[in-house]
């Protein structure tokens, strides 16, 4: 079961004020969930990003709270949304832009769905790099419902030329998990999940060893099955 957080629980853990906190959700820059009108945080997802925007947090945390009604993903449906997506492996140097628009070609969708996910995508990006560190990002829409899809997937990408990502530590991007959920509780359940998953200091050395699809699959299951 997910720990989700309130924004009381967010403004203890990262000593910032509820202001800061609401124009972040505002901009897109905070991962979160909506529910019945209050936003709610998954405790290991904002984790992640905090230290991933190098932002201290409070070394105690307090229990989170268990909310009804919010859908959690098994991780099943991570894996099945990777399997959907494919991998690529972009041989070319690119820009931001151009491996965004590259990336988005190959997507199974009719010319104008990709022309939107290639603009929600920019525009989340001019808002706030969504590089997490160690030269991974993982580049996807400020509000996912928009694309109104019935199937979330996932396209995991290797850069054989790394890309200057704007990241906070510095490190050229070389993998990306362009991230496209049919609903934001996926969305988010997602995050967490990968979130999870990066976590392993043994990931980013097989990440750059280019695995094929099955391998990162297989690696990903067995740490999310723990």
């Amino acid at each position: 079961m997910a720990r989700w957080m309130t924004i009381v629980d967010v403004e203890r853990l990262l000593h910032v004020p509820k202001a800061t906190i609401q124009r972040w959700i505002r901009e897109g820059n905070l991962p979160c969930t909506e529910h019945k009108g209050k936003f709610f945080f998954d405790c290991e997802t904002l984790l992640s990003w905090a230290r991933s925007k190098q932002i201290h947090v409070e070394q105690t945390v307090r229990k989170s709270r268990r909310v009804n009604n919010l859908k959690v993903s098994s991780y099943d449906d991570l894996l099945n949304a990777m399997r959907r997506g494919g991998l690529l492996q972009l041989k070319e140097l690119h820009s931001k832009t151009s491996l965004i628009r590259n990336a988005c070609n190959y997507l199974p969708f009719p010319v104008d769905v990709r022309e939107r996910v290639i603009d929600q995508i920019t525009q989340r990006e001019t808002l706030s790099s969504t590089d997490l560190g160690n030269g991974i990002a993982i580049p996807h829409p400020r509000i996912p419902m928009k694309l109104e899809l019935e199937e979330s997937l996932i396209v995991s990408i290797f850069l054989e030329k790394p890309l200057d990502y704007g990241a906070q530590d510095e490190i050229p991007v070389f993998f990306l998990f362009l991230l496209l959920s049919k609903d934001s509780s996926e969305h988010l359940q997602f995050l967490s999940q990968i979130a999870r998953i990066l976590n392993q200091p043994a990931i980013p050395v097989l990440l750059r060893k280019s695995p094929d699809l099955e391998q990162l699959i297989k690696r990903f299951e067995k740490i999310l099955a723990k």
